[in-house]
């Protein structure tokens, strides 16, 4: 298996208030990939302002008609690399993902990176299921890399398993997880907040 040095981040803050620190550590580490959740950039925000040199953006960003602030995803892809925008899945309906592929040397490995905010209704759940579904409908040999921010803190991935009641959504992401083979590679906590369990929402 090939893998790149990936690096994943949510902002609490605009990305684009950040992007001088994001450049500086995307130079100093010489990240392969870079996957962003909540870059809060909506589309008056040209590509320039967020690039890197020596970097391919692929970008989604949060609709200006949407009032709330957050949301909005983008992936930076080295140029030493061949990448290329999957039109397929960048076109679904769930609000907030980007996708692209790279060619390896020997299969392709496909990178996506969604954000699903706690105020996500059920139509946009029911679009990420459909959305994970066609991106693992690939050929074989094919990798798979899905980042982002689910904002299930009550999943436990490793027993696959919630301690929440039915109808809360969580029963059909944990299925289409196990249908889809997927596995989480995050085995420690990301999420740490005064008066709660910290979690694993990555």
């Amino acid at each position: 298996m090939f893998w790149l040095p990936v690096f994943y981040t949510t902002n609490a803050n605009s990305v684009i208030n950040k992007m001088d620190e994001l450049r500086e550590r995307i130079l100093v580490n010489d990240f392969n990939v870079i996957a962003i959740t909540e870059t809060w950039v909506k589309e008056e925000i040209i590509d320039s302002e967020l690039s890197v040199d020596g970097y391919v953006l692929y970008r989604k960003d949060r609709k200006s008609d949407r009032q709330c602030r957050g949301g909005g995803v983008m992936i930076l892809v080295k140029t030493s690399l061949k990448s290329k925008s999957l039109t397929k899945l960048n076109d679904i309906k769930f609000q907030d993902s980007v996708w692209c592929h790279i060619e390896l040397n020997q299969s392709k490995l496909i990178i996506g990176v969604c954000y699903r905010s706690t105020a996500s209704l059920a139509e946009n759940n029911d679009e990420l299921s459909k959305l994970i579904k066609q991106a693992t409908n690939v050929p074989l040999g094919t990798q798979i890399m899905i980042l982002g921010d689910f904002n299930y803190p009550d999943i436990d991935y490793k027993n696959e398993e919630h301690g929440i009641g039915p109808g809360t959504g969580l029963e059909a992401s944990l299925q289409i997880i196990s249908e889809c083979g997927l596995h989480q590679h995050v085995h420690d906590y990301t999420r740490y907040r005064a008066d709660q369990n910290p979690s694993i929402l990555d």
